[in-house]
C-alpha cells in the first residue's frame, strides 16, 4: 500500500540564501563575466558607431546610471537593513518590503518624467534629436526602481545568487540585444537604449523569482521612521552616485567653452570604463558582507566582516590601479581603439584611475556604515562630496576640458574618504594603520611600481610581460604583511590537491563526522575556560555544537609529506628577501632613465645599427664592411629583439631606445649573476653576514658606472 504524502515545494537555486564567502565569489564572478560582457559591449560600440554617436551612447549610459543610482541609493538599502536583521523570518520585514516597493516606483515615475521634460525644453542631457530614444530611456527608469528594490530584498535576505543573476543576466540580454539591434538591424543609438530597456526588464523577471516567498501582498505600511532612515542613506548613497557619473554628465553640460565635443565625451567615457573596472569589483565585496554586518551584534564583528572585503584594496586593487597609472600606454593601445590611444587620453586614465582609489574606499566605508547604523552621519558628510565635485567642474571643465572633469572626480573622492575615515573609527571604535605598516607596504611595493614604470616606456608585447612580471613580484610581500594569510595557502594547497586527485592523507575520523573546519585531519581543540569555546571570536567554530569533537582521541598531523613545501619555504624566507632586494637594486639603477636619457655613446648607436642589418638581412656588417670587435652573439640576440619589438626597420633613435631596454635587462642579470658568486664564495660565513655581503656586492655592482652608463 502506498502512502501518499504533500511533497515540499523544491525551492529555486536563484532563491536559495548562501554564506559571505559564497556571495563575494559570486559577485565577483558576476562581475568578471559582466566587466568582459560590458567590455565587449563598449567597444564593439565603439567600433560599429562614429564618435559623434558613440558619444550619444556614453551620454544615455550615464544618465540611466545616475538614474540607477538615485532609485537604489535609499530604500533598496534601507529594506535591505531590515530584511538583514530579521533574517529567518519573511513576515517581518513585508511592511518595509512594501513601503519600499510603492514609494521607489513612484520616485522612478517621477525621474522618468522629469527627464522628458528637460529634453522637451530644450537643456538636453543627452544630446540627440530622436523621440524614441528619449521615450525608451524615460520608460526605463521606473522599471530600474522595481529592479533596484527587488535586489534589495535579495540582497538583505543573503540570496546572492539570485542577486547574481540578476545582475547577470540584465548585461546578458542588454548585448545580445545590442548584437541584433545595433550590428544587425543598424538601428544606432536607439537599439542601444531599446537594448538597455529589454536588460532591465529581464532583471526584474528573475527578481520575482529570487525573491518568492518574500513578496508582500496587500498589508499595512511601515512607518515613518522607516521613511525617515531611508531618506538619510538615500542622500548619502545618492551622493555616493553623483560623485562617480557627474563628471561625464557635468563635462557635456559644462564643456562647451572648452570646445567638448562629443568624441571627447567618447574618450573620457573609453577611459573611465578601463579606470574605474576596480571600483565594480571592491562594490560586489562590499555588497557579499554588508547583510552580515547588518546582523553581527559586536562592533568586532561588524569590523571583522568589514575587513574581509577590505583587505584585498592593498592586496589586489591598489597594484591594478597603479599599473593604470604607471603604464597607461600599453594599456590603452590593448583594450581600445588606436584613435583612443593618445598622450591625452594616458593623463586622463591616470588621474581617473588614482580617483577611483578614493571612490571606492568611500564606497565600501558608507556601505558598512549603513549596516552599522550610522546612514544618519553620513547622509550629512556626504553632501559635501557632491558641493566638491559641481565646484571642479564649474571652475576647472571651462578650462581644462576633459582634463578637469578627471580631477573634479579625483577631487570628490579623497574628499569622501577624508570625511569619512574618522566616522569609521569612532563608530567602530578601531585603530588606523600604524606609520611603520604603511612605511613597510610602500617599501615592499615599490619593486612592483618600479617595474610597472618601467612597463609604461616599453613596446605593448613587452610591457604586458613586465607588468605580469611586477604583479608576481608583489606576491612576496604580500605573503610577508599577511596580506596573504595562512588560510589562503591552505586553500590553495587544497585546490592543488583535489586538481591532483591525491587521496586525502591518513583520516581516522568518521564519514558522518562534522567537525569544522572541512580539514578534519589537524583540528586542535583550544583550551578555553569553561564551555571551551570562544563566542566572541565569529570565524572560530562553535564547538558546542559538535560535542564529540570534545571527547575524541588525538588525531594525528598532517604527514611531514604535506608540511615540507611550508617548512622549505619558511627556511628559504630570507633567502628570497635578500633575491627581491638585490633585483629591485639592480633593476632601479640600470633601468631607470633609459628611455629619457639624451645622451647616446657611438657603441650604442653602431651595435645597434649593426643589429638592424643582422635583422633585415643578416649580414653583420658596419658601413658595408665586417664587423668583427665583438663575438656575434648579443648582435643576433639583439637582431632578434628589435625584430619582436617591430623596430627591425625603424629609424635608428626608436631602435636603440627598444635596444636600450634588453641591455639594461641583460646588466640586470649580469649583477644578480656576481651576487649569487658572492653568496656562494661566502659560504662559511654566518647565514646573516652572507646575506649582507651579497646585498653589498649587488649595490656596488649595480652602480658600477661601466653598467650604467
Amino acid at each position: 500500500m502506498r502512502t501518499l504524502a504533500a511533497r515540499r515545494p523544491r525551492q529555486s537555486r536563484v532563491g536559495a540564501e548562501t554564506s559571505a564567502v559564497a556571495g563575494g565569489v559570486i559577485l565577483v564572478t558576476r562581475f568578471a563575466i559582466g566587466a568582459v560582457l560590458n567590455y565587449a559591449f563598449g567597444v564593439g560600440l565603439a567600433w560599429l558607431l562614429v564618435p559623434a554617436r558613440f558619444g550619444v551612447v556614453s551620454a544615455v549610459q550615464n544618465v540611466l546610471l545616475l538614474a540607477a543610482g538615485l532609485l537604489t541609493a535609499g530604500l533598496p538599502w534601507a529594506l535591505a537593513i531590515r530584511v538583514a536583521q530579521t533574517h529567518g523570518d519573511n513576515e517581518a520585514a513585508k511592511p518595509e518590503f512594501r513601503t519600499a516597493l510603492i514609494a521607489n516606483l513612484a520616485l522612478g515615475l517621477l525621474l522618468g518624467v522629469a527627464f522628458m521634460a528637460t529634453q522637451l525644453v530644450g537643456q538636453r542631457l543627452v544630446p540627440t534629436s530622436s523621440d524614441l530614444l528619449d521615450l525608451l530611456v524615460a520608460a526605463e527608469m521606473p522599471m530600474l526602481a522595481v529592479n533596484a528594490t527587488l535586489g534589495g530584498a535579495a540582497q538583505g535576505s543573503r540570496r546572492f545568487a539570485g542577486l547574481g543573476t540578476m545582475q547577470g543576466g540584465e548585461i546578458l540580454l542588454k548585448c545580445v540585444a545590442a548584437a541584433v539591434l545595433v550590428a544587425g538591424l543598424h538601428t544606432g543609438p536607439d537599439g542601444v537604449a531599446l537594448s538597455f530597456f529589454l536588460g532591465t526588464a529581464g532583471s526584474v523577471l528573475i527578481g520575482l523569482r529570487t525573491c518568492r516567498g518574500l513578496l508582500p501582498g496587500r498589508g499595512p505600511l511601515a512607518s515613518f521612521s522607516f521613511l525617515a532612515d531611508s531618506g538619510s542613506i538615500w542622500f548619502a548613497s545618492a551622493s555616493m552616485t553623483f560623485l562617480i557619473t557627474a563628471d561625464l554628465l557635468g563635462l557635456s553640460v559644462a564643456g562647451t567653452a572648452a570646445g567638448v565635443t562629443a568624441a571627447v565625451l567618447a574618450g573620457y567615457q573609453a577611459c573611465s570604463l578601463l579606470a574605474r573596472a576596480s571600483f565594480y569589483v571592491s562594490d560586489a565585496l562590499a555588497d557579499a558582507v554588508f547583510p552580515f554586518i547588518a546582523h553581527s551584534e559586536s562592533l568586532r564583528d561588524k569590523h571583522r566582516w568589514f575587513m574581509t572585503a577590505a583587505r584585498w584594496v592593498p592586496l589586489l586593487i591598489i597594484p591594478v590601479q597603479v599599473a593604470l597609472f604607471a603604464a597607461p600606454g600599453p594599456v590603452l593601445r590593448s583594450f581600445l581603439p588606436h584613435h583612443y590611444s593618445t598622450p591625452a587620453a594616458q593623463v586622463l586614465l591616470q588621474v581617473l584611475a588614482a580617483g577611483t582609489l578614493g571612490a571606492l574606499m568611500t564606497d565600501m566605508l558608507t556601505k558598512s556604515l549603513f549596516a552599522t547604523g550610522y546612514g544618519r552621519q553620513v547622509g550629512r558628510r556626504m553632501p559635501i562630496t557632491v558641493v566638491t565635485e559641481v565646484a571642479g567642474l564649474i571652475i576647472l571643465v571651462p578650462r581644462y576640458g576633459a582634463l578637469g572633469a578627471a580631477y573634479s572626480y579625483l577631487l570628490a573622492s579623497l574628499a569622501g574618504v577624508i570625511l569619512l575615515v574618522p566616522l569609521y573609527r569612532k563608530a567602530l571604535q578601531v585603530r588606523l594603520p600604524s606609520l611603520r605598516q604603511l612605511a613597510a607596504y610602500t617599501i615592499g611595493f615599490a619593486p612592483t611600481a618600479a617595474v610597472f614604470a618601467v612597463a609604461g616606456q616599453a613596446p605593448t608585447p613587452v610591457a604586458w610581460v613586465l607588468i605580469a612580471a611586477g604583479t608576481f613580484l608583489f606576491l612576496i610581500p604580500a605573503r610577508r604583511m599577511r596580506l596573504i594569510t595562512d588560510a589562503d595557502i591552505s586553500f590553495l594547497a587544497g585546490l592543488r590537491g583535489r586538481r591532483r586527485g591525491r587521496p586525502r592523507p591518513a583520516d581516522r575520523t568518521r564519514p558522518d563526522d562534522r567537525t569544522y573546519p572541512d580539514d578534519r585531519t589537524h583540528l586542535e581543540v583550544p583550551t578555553y575556560p569553561n564551555d571551551h569555546t570562544r563566542p566572541d571570536d565569529p570565524t572560530y567554530p562553535d564547538l558546542r555544537m559538535y560535542p564529540e569533537v570534545l571527547t575524541r582521541p588525538a588525531v594525528p598531523t598532517r604527514p611531514a609529506a604535506r608540511t615540507r613545501w611550508p617548512a622549505r619555504l619558511a627556511a628559504r624566507r630570507a633567502d628570497l628577501g635578500l633575491a627581491v632586494f638585490c633585483a629591485c637594486v639592480a633593476g632601479v639603477a640600470l633601468l631607470y632613465n633609459i628611455f629619457t636619457s639624451p645622451d647616446v655613446l657611438y657603441d650604442e648607436a653602431a651595435y645597434t645599427y649593426a643589429a638592424q642589418q643582422v635583422a633585415l638581412g643578416w649580414h653583420l656588417t658596419l658601413d658595408n664592411q665586417p664587423l668583427f670587435v665583438h663575438p656575434p652573439l648579443m648582435f643576433l640576440l639583439q637582431a632578434a629583439w628589435l625584430s619582436l619589438t617591430g623596430h627591425a626597420s625603424s629609424a635608428l633613435p626608436a631602435a636603440i631606445r627598444a635596444a636600450r631596454l634588453l641591455a639594461a635587462s641583460v646588466g640586470v642579470a649580469d649583477v644578480l649573476l656576481i651576487t649569487a658568486l658572492a653568496y656562494r664564495l661566502a659560504g662559511g660565513a654566518s647565514p646573516r653576514q652572507r646575506r649582507v655581503l651579497a646585498g653589498a656586492v649587488a649595490v656596488v655592482a649595480a652602480l658600477d658606472p661601466v653598467l650604467t652608463r
